[in-house]
């Protein structure tokens, strides 16, 4: 497995996160504000391409019951975009990320950070998916 990047992904704003070049270990790299704006899909391109990652992760926000929401069907459209955009890049994959904020929040609670708690957000959503797919293969 290579490097990662995660998406914690928001309208108004997302995190993002990327493992080291093994794989093991999640770090938070960025908040991106307006991530649909220009400006923002472009820093967001920018982030991806200087990192180089082997894989795209981006949160899937579920409902509690494992059901689709308004909001899972606007990151698999925010998904889906992106994989158009980054031309074969990389490929994209999507992640269950229920409880990801709530984690993000209580490491914020416990002590100062250095990345927003968008990125945080991202960082546990990519710990989750290096835990998960820790032993089989890397999907």
């Amino acid at each position: 497995m290579g490097r990662i990047v995660a998406i914690d992904y928001g309208r108004a704003r997302l995190g993002t996160a990327r493992s080291d070049p093994s794989g093991t270990i999640a770090t938070p790299l960025a908040t991106i504000e307006r991530p649909l704006s220009e400006e923002g899909w472009g820093r967001l391109l920018r982030l991806i391409r200087e990192n180089e990652p082997e894989l795209v992760v981006v949160g899937l926000p579920v409902g509690l019951g494992g059901g689709e929401t308004e909001q899972t069907k606007e990151v698999r459209e925010f998904a889906a975009d992106l994989e158009r955009e980054l031309n074969g890049l990389c490929p994209i994959a999507l992640f269950d990320e229920r409880l990801t904020t709530k984690v993000a929040h209580r490491i914020a609670r416990e002590g100062p950070l250095r990345a927003g708690e968008d990125a945080v957000a991202a960082a546990v959503l990519l710990e989750g998916y290096l835990r998960r797919t820790e032993g089989s293969g890397g999907q």
